[in-house]
C-alpha cells in the first residue's frame, strides 16, 4: 500500500484537529479579539498572539496538506523526499522545544514521504 499517497489527507486533518484544538481551548481569547474590534487587537497580548499564531499554523497545515493531497490526487505527482526530511526535521526540533506537543505527530507523515513506497 502506498501510504504515501494520503499524506495530504494526514496533514489536512492535523491542520483541522489543530484550529479546532485552538478555538476550543482559546476561546476567549479569539472572542477578546473580535469583541475590541479585531484590527490591530493582536499584539496587544502575548496570549492573543499565540492564538493567532496557533491558528495561522493550522490554517498552513490544511493549505499545505490540501496541495499535497491536489497534486497526488489530481496530478499524480508524488510529493518530493525532501519534503518529508523538512517535516521530519520540524518534528525532531520541535519535540525538543516543546516535548508535550503535537510536534510528534508529524512523525508518521514524514516517514511515509521519505520512505514509503
Amino acid at each position: 500500500m502506498r501510504l504515501w499517497r494520503y499524506s495530504g489527507l494526514y496533514l489536512l486533518m492535523l491542520g483541522l484537529i489543530h484550529m479546532i484544538f485552538g478555538l476550543v481551548v482559546c476561546w476567549d481569547r479569539m472572542c477578546a479579539i473580535v469583541t475590541d474590534g479585531l484590527v490591530s487587537q493582536v499584539e496587544s497580548s502575548p496570549e492573543r498572539a499565540e492564538f493567532f499564531w496557533f491558528m495561522v499554523t493550522g490554517l498552513f497545515l490544511l493549505i499545505l496538506g490540501y496541495l499535497i493531497h491536489w497534486l497526488v490526487f489530481t496530478r499524480e505527482i508524488r510529493p518530493p523526499k525532501a519534503l518529508g526530511w523538512m517535516l521530519l526535521g520540524l518534528t525532531v526540533i520541535g519535540a525538543l522545544a516543546i516535548p508535550l506537543s503535537g510536534f510528534v505527530l508529524f512523525l508518521p507523515v514524514g516517514l511515509v514521504m521519505v520512505w514509503g513506497r
